[in-house]
């Protein structure tokens, strides 16, 4: 083993508990708190981060900050470490260093092990700031972001991790976090290469440092803020989420933002893909929303096929045809109609990128540029939420 890596390798055997994966912390920076005080100690929060990249994969391959390579391969119903050590599971935990992964400089423990259906797994221990630094990274363009843009996303992020990781505590699908679109898009920060990326990076920072801890609120349980691209003109409501609403969004009819339209003509050989996905035969015939949300976007869709049919959600149906050239459920237009009958392609035609739940990032951009404050983006996106600082103690 090489010296520098020699000093945070650490081999772990066995069964995995809580308690070995305890990183280095740090204690969150006091805040003015809205509309309250925050308690004068906050538990440290912990996230749980699944690494996408690597679920399933037979090899990985670490750098430490001189570029000294470390690779982790499955080898039978064992990892093999490259040097030379044979175990169940590894737990790197740097103690300043980052981890290396594709250039990328991860922050935490990293536990990596076999996974039951086979190919190895690998999971992130990371504070829950540096995970919200991560996110706004990855989901937001930083070089032409504004402050309260990224105030208001840092907030929403906040929210819908802890919201999402108290739900899965119920569930059996585990207490983590993908780090794609599953769940938020995660991206650590890499140096700058320039001023105007040093620039949009320290505002980032200064970003999640003016608001951490801050969460929204519903009835009196942490929000499930949700967020999404672009809504084309009106937000969407979720019946699934107390407390969401459909607004309007003066933003995204902006010149300034682009066009918000989209459309595609999905070809006989993307039909039958639907069909064959759906059960319903190799061939769609018809297809015609069932439900619609009061705002207009499909909610459930009705196809028949040449040897049967179904009603499928429309994040199946998008899914199946190819999420993305389909943007949104926001659909305007149908070529055939809605109902008639499809003799080769159908044309889709709408608005808007993502679901449409709660904030709109494009709409959020225009708003902060026009002058918004961070507390009147999320008031206007999240009208029935409150604004307050989170305890691991009452929240999780």
């Amino acid at each position: 083993m090489k010296a520098p890596f020699a000093a945070f390798l650490l081999a772990v055997t066995g069964l995995f508990t809580p308690a070995c994966l305890q990183p280095v912390r740090r204690e969150l920076p006091p805040t003015p708190l809205e509309p309250k005080p925050a308690p004068s100690r906050t538990t440290p929060i912990e996230i749980t981060l699944r690494l996408s990249q690597f679920e399933g994969a037979d090899s990985l391959v670490l750098a430490d900050a001189a570029g000294e390579e470390l690779r982790f391969q499955v080898e039978g119903q064992k990892l093999r470490c490259s040097t030379g050590a044979l175990r169940n599971e590894f737990l790197l935990r740097p103690s300043a260093r980052a981890l290396g992964i594709d250039g990328l400089p991860y922050r935490g423990a990293l536990r990596i092990f076999l996974r039951p259906e086979g190919g190895m797994r690998a999971e992130l221990s990371v504070d829950l700031e540096e995970y919200i630094t991560g996110v706004l990274a990855g989901e937001l363009p930083l070089l032409r972001s504004q402050d309260a843009e990224l105030e208001a996303q840092a907030v929403a992020a906040r929210s819908y991790v802890l919201a999402r990781l108290k739900e899965r505590r119920t569930s059996s699908l585990g207490v983590f976090m993908w780090d794609d679109t599953r769940d938020q898009v995660y991206k650590p920060l890499r140096e700058a290469r320039s001023a105007p990326e040093r620039a949009a990076q320290a505002r980032l920072l200064a970003a999640v440092s003016a608001t951490s801890g801050e969460i929204l609120t519903h009835g009196g349980a942490v929000f499930d803020a949700r967020y999404h691209a672009s809504c084309g003109g009106n937000t969407s409501s979720s019946n699934k989420i107390p407390g969401s609403a459909s607004v309007q969004c003066p933003g995204c009819s902006e010149a300034s933002l682009g066009p918000t339209e989209w459309g595609f003509t999905a070809t006989p050989e993307d039909l039958a893909r639907v069909a064959k996905g759906l059960g319903i035969g190799d061939r769609v015939v018809t297809i015609e929303p069932t439900k619609t949300l009061p705002e207009g976007r499909w909610a459930e869709a009705h196809l028949i096929g040449n040897t049967g049919s179904c009603t499928t959600s429309m994040n199946k149906l998008r899914a199946l045809v190819g999420g993305k050239r389909f943007l949104s459920n926001d659909i305007e237009r149908l070529w055939p109609h809605p109902g008639e009958a499809i003799s080769s392609g159908l044309r889709i035609e709408g608005r808007g990128r993502g679901h449409g739940v709660g904030l709109c990032q494009d709409g959020a951009h225009e708003l902060a540029t026009r002058g918004w404050t961070r507390d009147q983006i999320l008031k206007h996106y999240y009208p029935s939420t409150q604004l307050q600082h989170c305890s691991s103690a009452r929240l999780l």
